[in-house]
């Protein structure tokens, strides 16, 4: 089977982008993680402005991966799938996730890698979203 092109994203920097909350962009998706005690929170999620993920760069989060593609949805389901197969869900409601996100939420969307290589696992499902 062919591969699907519209699937892979193209990467772009997070500096090209000002840092004006209001203008809408195409979709964004992110994966953003941060170290924790207890390994690392990873979260992949999509968003028009670049509000969302600059908050959690604000809250000490590290941008692992900012794509643009044609099927965002695909993507970040996609990506939600990777973390998936060497994490699980890192928090069990809203309020336990929100000393690391904040009130904007998401909880549903990250995942806790305990493995000693979780960088590398981050560092590779980043350069399989963009390559497949």
């Amino acid at each position: 089977m062919a591969k699907d092109e519209r699937l892979y994203a193209r990467p772009i920097n997070a500096d090209d982008f000002p840092y004006s909350n209001e203008r809408h962009y195409p979709a964004f998706v992110y994966l953003i993680w941060w170290p924790t005690d207890n390994g690392i929170v990873a979260k992949a999620g999509i968003s028009r402005t670049t509000r969302r993920w600059r908050h959690f760069l604000g809250r000490g989060g590290q941008l692992s991966g900012l794509w643009q593609a044609e099927q965002w949805n695909a993507l970040e389901s996609r990506l939600h799938g990777l973390l998936a197969e060497v994490g699980a869900l890192a928090f069990d409601s809203r309020a336990e996730g929100l000393p690391l996100l904040g009130s904007v939420g998401g909880h549903t969307e990250c995942y806790r890698l305990l493995s000693a290589d979780a960088e590398s696992h981050l560092s590779r499902i980043a350069l399989e979203a963009t390559h497949g």
